[in-house]
């Protein structure tokens, strides 16, 4: 059996200001602002396509189409085509229950793997799916299903967790397999934002699932693109405070920013703070957000970036750590 995904990858551009959302169903930290995740069906014969069957690359190509004509120049996209063969019960089992858990699993995660040995994808990928099993006994739960693709990549996992840390650790596992040579990762948030909005409070049960929002974050860090000037830090600030005064952000009073030279120019740091509180930063319209009304004062593009944990390098020749 054939399971095909369009994975979609959004950017706003730097404009004056975005009125046009992008309405995409998960929302990003880091580098892109959100993705779409979607199922390829089964093209029907019209005008352009008379095989009665189709091979994959033509569904794909045909369902990338869609997705460029709804540009319209607010921001762009990246089609990533994602491929599955099932030919096992195992496997279909496995995939079954990874996408039964779409609407219970708020947090998710992509990794694009470069491997040593590119044709044994399929091996290391049924390698990491029961290294990150679920374990229905603990609290934070952590899911992997592996996919290939004709992209730059060898393999592309995609995870789904109730907690951060935990697909964060299971992203660094995935990433100390021999095997793999390197990973890039994208962490992203579901529709559980757009709940939490609703509800009026970041809640820590989703559809009857558990949600990890007091996990400590060890710094988090917001990196502006402005047009510097005292207004705009001015503004900047105005904003932060209603937002604290709204959600009583852990660790606010003791935010910092600096002035970087490089792709951004502004960058506010905040620390020894929970998952909760970064959660507020991408509420619909929230600051880590492109509706953001600081976006229509001198701001031009926010990224984000987390560290859960630090820990030292440790000795030479001994084992490696990740500075986090």
């Amino acid at each position: 059996m054939r399971d095909i995904r369009l994975l979609t990858l959004y950017k706003q551009h730097y404009l004056d200001a975005y009125d046009q959302c992008m309405n995409c169903k998960i929302t990003c930290l880091g580098y892109y602002d959100g993705l779409d995740l979607t199922k390829v069906e089964e093209q029907k014969s019209d005008k352009t396509f008379i095989k009665k069957e189709m091979a994959s690359i033509t569904e794909l190509w045909y369902s990338t189409g869609k997705r460029v004509e709804q540009l319209l120049g607010g921001y762009s996209n990246q089609n990533i085509g994602l491929f599955r063969c099932i030919e096992d019960e195992e496997s279909e089992k496995h995939a079954v229950t990874f996408w039964n858990l779409e609407k219970n699993l708020p947090f998710f995660s992509v990794a694009f793997l470069k491997l040593k040995k590119f044709n044994k994808y399929e091996e290391i990928g049924k390698k990491i799916e029961k290294i990150i099993q679920q374990e229905q006994d603990r609290k934070e739960t952590c899911i992997a299903l592996s996919y290939c693709t004709f992209d730059n990549s060898d393999l592309v996992i995609l995870l789904k967790g109730n907690s951060i840390s935990e697909i964060q650790n299971s992203l660094e596992k995935i990433d100390r397999i021999d095997e793999v040579v390197y990973l890039h990762s994208i962490l992203g948030i579901e529709e559980f934002l757009k709940y939490c909005f609703a509800q009026k409070k970041i809640v820590d049960i989703w559809n009857g699932t558990i949600c990890c929002i007091n996990e400590a974050i060890h710094r988090a860090e917001f990196h502006l693109t402005t047009r510097l000037t005292e207004g705009s830090l001015s503004d900047i600030k105005t904003e932060l405070d209603q937002c604290n005064c709204e959600w009583m952000i852990s660790g606010y009073q003791n935010m910092k920013y600096s002035y970087v030279a490089g792709h951004s120019n502004i960058n506010l740091v905040i620390r020894d703070t929970d998952v909760r509180s970064l959660l507020v930063f991408f509420l619909p319209g929230g600051f880590a957000t492109h509706q953001n009304p600081v976006y229509e004062k001198g701001v031009y593009n926010i990224e984000t970036s987390i560290f859960i944990k630090q820990e030292p390098l440790g000795p030479a020749g001994g084992r490696t750590l990740q500075i986090r």
